[in-house]
């Protein structure tokens, strides 16, 4: 195998590397931006949803969005 041929190899080699190491990056960034929307839907569920009794006009808490 010639020089050009092998430093070819190693650069698709690097590349791919870097390639799985991104996704590994995204992967785990949107793993952490789902488990906190996730977390803030949930507080909105607990503040913002009304009582039974307050069915009828429903409006966001200040303060809390």
């Amino acid at each position: 195998m010639t020089d050009d041929k092998r430093k070819k190899i190693e650069l698709c080699f690097d590349s791919v590397e870097k390639i799985v190491s991104l996704r590994d990056a995204l992967t785990r960034a949107v793993t952490n931006i789902s488990y906190n929307l996730e977390w803030a839907i949930g507080r909105l569920e607990i503040y913002q949803l009304p009582y039974a009794s307050e069915t009828d006009n429903v409006k966001l808490k200040e303060g809390l969005m």
